[in-house]
This record gives C-alpha cells, structure tokens and sequence, in this order.
C-alpha cells in the first residue's frame, strides 16, 4: 500500500479540541505537552486516528524510528517550502484508534500551520489500508455551551451530523 496520488480524495473530518491539561504536570517532571488534541476521522469508513499537536522542537524529540525520522525531515522541508517558522506550526505523530480504544502507532504526522489555519496530514496505515496525504484547510467552529466541542475543524466533506 503505498500514498493514493489521485484527485479524488477518501473523505475526512478532523476535529481540533483544545488541550485543557496542556502545560500541567501528571508526574515528576512529566508535562502535558500538547497544545491540541485532534481526531481525524475518515468518514465513510469508520476508521479514526488521534493526534496530539506539540510544539515542533518537542514533536522533532519524540522520534522512535527510522520512519518517524523521514517524516520529519518531510516537515521541515514544508516549513522551508512556505518560508515560516517553525514556532508557527504545531505538529503530532498519527496513532489509529481501535474500537476497544487501544491506541496504535501508524507511519505518519499532522502538521498544522496556525496563522494560516492549513493542516497538512499524511497518513500511511498498510494494515487498514489507508495511504493518503490531505491539505486541508482549518475553520474555528462555534462555542457550543457545556458540550464537549471542537474549537476548529478541517475536513474536505459535508458533515452530516
């Protein structure tokens, strides 16, 4: 399986939900250190990924794998590419979500430029059969008052609930 090039893009709903813990200590010298927390959901198949945005320099320090490596050598030529700054993008490593809630490593990232509300997602699962790269573009969404909701959404679909 490798990254789908075509056109026509499997549909994905990405849900940004701000990290409350973020900055707050869960053991000695243990940080949450993600700024967002996300969903990518891929719509038709019932299939969902978690994401946690960190700062890059975090992100970078993270890497366990040759993969993880090259994912972030692809980053910083993005970051190059758009002539920004690092300390502008938020960037997290993919882990697929079973339905018993385990949480599985998957080859992959999310980078996420904030001024310019663009996510750029790579996700290659062979196992579930999910290769593909989304450029999405993020919108904030409105407050919802005592409900679990997400502050931005990027998807390249029509959301029906």
């Amino acid at each position: 399986m490798g990254i789908n090039q075509n056109t026509n893009q499997t549909p994905i709903a990405v849900r940004f939900y701000e990290n409350r813990k973020f900055g707050t200590t869960y053991g000695p010298a243990k940080y949450n250190q993600a700024a967002y927390n996300a969903t990518a959901e891929l719509v038709n198949e019932s299939k969902k990924y978690l994401l946690d945005f960190t700062s890059i320099n975090y992100w970078e320090n993270t890497a366990r794998s040759d993969e993880q490596m090259e994912c972030i050598n692809e980053v910083r030529g993005i970051i190059a590419d758009s002539n920004g700054k690092s300390d502008q993008y938020f960037a997290s490593w993919v882990k697929f979500l079973t339905p018993d809630k385990h949480k599985i490593n998957v080859i992959g990232f999310g980078l996420l430029d904030l001024p310019n509300m663009q996510l750029h997602l790579v996700i290659l699962d062979n196992e579930r059969n999910v290769g593909e790269i989304w450029n999405l573009n993020t919108c904030t969404c409105r407050e919802v008052f005592r409900k679990n909701a997400p502050q931005m959404l990027a998807t390249n679909t029509t959301l029906t609930h």
